[in-house]
């Protein structure tokens, strides 16, 4: 960050991103104060989550994409958990890759499931790692 501040597309991003996480925030505290059971039991679309996931991570050089084979899909939950728990695997892909690599974001349909499917350029771990760190 401190490398790019002063480029305006940087700083774009950056406030983009902040917006991002105010909105995220605020939804969060409107759902705290909701009832319980309320809260966990929303309905929300998975291309527009996606979408939010994906515009989440544009601080970063390596930029996700996003390909939907599957419009209209719905999900019956926390859109705010979904949201954490994708972007988490989005953003560990992202560590894991060079910048130079990509980080593809997919949702598909099978029969009657939606599909998430990150995808990265990375390396991956090999055995020595998994074995010794992993464990």
């Amino acid at each position: 960050a401190a490398k790019h501040k002063h480029k305006p597309e940087f700083q774009e991003d950056m406030l983009a991103t902040i917006e991002s996480s105010v909105a995220r925030m605020n939804r969060m505290l409107m759902k705290l104060r909701e009832a319980p059971e309320d809260s966990a039991s929303g309905e929300a679309g998975l291309p527009e989550l996606l979408q939010e996931v994906i515009q989440s991570k544009n601080a970063f050089s390596l930029k996700p994409s996003l390909e939907i084979q599957a419009d209209g899909c719905r999900i019956r939950g926390d859109r705010e958990k979904l949201i954490r728990v994708i972007g988490h695997i989005v953003q560990n892909a992202i560590e894991a890759t060079p910048y130079t690599g990509r980080v593809d974001v997919k949702l598909a349909r099978q029969e009657d499931w939606a599909v998430i499917t990150v995808t990265d350029t990375g390396v991956g771990m090999d055995d020595a790692f998994i074995r010794e760190l992993l464990q």
